[in-house]
């Protein structure tokens, strides 16, 4: 494994998030990649009930990973913002993927790598 995946995957095991699921670490780089996110929002963005999405916020808060902060201007709306640790998981996470990714294609021929980034768009088109 490249030495950049095995450190970005080391980091997310110091931070404590090493048994975050699939899914975790896709609603935190999800989080990460829209600014102003609502919780009304981020249900409507993954196609899933309000009450699952407070589920999903309430682990990932527990996690140490998310905060939610009401908008100042209608109590009733809060946006769900990354910690400082939710960021360091969400990008390292990112980039430990990237490099596995590379890595994976270097030992493959070109007809392979194609199928391969293919498959990839293929298994994460729906989330």
């Amino acid at each position: 494994m490249e030495k950049h995946a095995k450190c970005a995957f080391q980091v997310i095991e110091d931070l404590g998030a090493a048994d975050l699921t699939a899914k975790q670490f896709f609603y935190l780089e999800t989080i990460d990649k829209t600014p102003d996110l609502t919780t009304s929002q981020f249900a409507k963005l993954l196609n899933i009930t309000k009450p699952s999405v407070t589920e999903i916020i309430n682990k990932l808060h527990k996690a140490g990973c998310i905060y939610r902060k009401k908008d100042p201007n209608d109590g009733r709306v809060h946006f769900i913002e990354l910690t400082d640790k939710g960021k360091k998981v969400a990008r390292y996470k990112s980039l430990a993927q990237e490099d596995l990714a590379i890595e994976i294609c270097d030992v493959l021929t070109d007809r392979e790598a194609n199928q391969f980034m293919e498959f990839l768009i293929e298994i994460t088109k729906d989330h």
